[in-house]
């Protein structure tokens, strides 16, 4: 059962994590679904920042992640009140807009097939949140080294090799472990490992909407694209597992993303005309 102290500090944790992902986010005006893609980079950045250091110090555990995630919130706290009072929040407003062009569309029975797709993605998203959350993970890669190294860097509280008979633990590069070991450290169980490729899979179809819009895409095709990739078995079969394939995806979706964006900017490719 669920000790609700630790629930508690891990909801105080996420909740640092996205305010200052959102204060930092604000002034950069990115549009809808810039802002998503900044929020994801910033939020699971300052996850993975924040891990590598604490291991430096052997502290990898939920106190130095609590500690640190509220001192990077006070920091931006006092950045963000000398800037001006509209930048603030803005990152949400950008988001809310964005959702609200879309909303239109994705269930414009007028073009049917759009508003199939959008309903079919979200009962997969509810399917798929209930499994991420109601099963325990149990794939073999999950058993063998994923969710083992989580544990063995708890124990050493460190980020460090450590003996092993499996080398997959150490040799392979240690990325989305630290997002699942986030929250095992503080809920001291995997009730949410599942959920990081989850979050994933929502922004990476977030992410090819807006590359779908970059490339000249009308909204209404960029978001039966998005709804397409949602759907693949592939994604849908990773989304409630603790592999680590939709984390990379989803930061390769957003570098390209940000990379068209800057093109866009810089005139080395046409606009597409506004974005969502």
């Amino acid at each position: 059962m669920a000790d609700p102290f630790r629930v508690g500090l891990f909801a105080l944790s996420l909740a640092s994590v996205v305010a200052s992902s959102l204060l930092l986010v604000g002034p950069l005006r990115l549009g809808g679904v810039g802002t998503v893609l900044a929020l994801w980079v910033i939020g699971t950045g300052q996850v993975v920042l924040l891990a590598e250091g604490l291991s430096l110090l052997r502290a990898l555990d939920w106190p130095g992640f609590l500690l640190g995630h509220l001192l990077v919130l006070g920091a931006t706290a006092v950045w963000a009140w000398r800037r001006p009072s509209g930048e603030r929040w803005a990152a949400v407003c950008e988001a809310r807009a964005g959702l609200g062009r879309l909303w239109s569309v994705a269930w414009d029975w007028q073009a049917p097939v759009v508003p199939i797709v959008a309903g079919a993605v979200l009962v997969t998203g509810l399917i798929s949140l209930t499994l991420a959350l109601w099963v325990p993970p149990n794939i073999s890669d999950a058993l063998s080294y994923h969710l083992p190294r989580v544990g063995y860097y708890l124990q050493f509280r460190s980020l460090g090799h450590y003996p092993v008979d499996d080398p997959r633990q150490v040799a392979f590069p240690v990325n989305a472990e630290l997002l699942i070991l986030w929250t095992v450290a503080f809920l001291r169980a995997d009730w949410l490992a599942n959920t990081v490729e989850l979050a994933a899979w929502a922004v990476t179809a977030v992410g090819v909407y807006g590359l779908g819009r970059q490339v000249g895409f009308c909204l209404r095709a960029a978001l039966f694209g998005a709804g397409v990739f949602a759907l693949l078995p592939q994604p849908v079969l990773q989304s409630t597992s603790t592999w680590n394939d939709l984390v990379a995806v989803s930061f390769v979706v957003a570098s390209l993303y940000f990379l068209l964006e800057a093109a866009v900017g810089a005139r080395f490719i046409a606009p597409s005309g506004e974005g969502a």
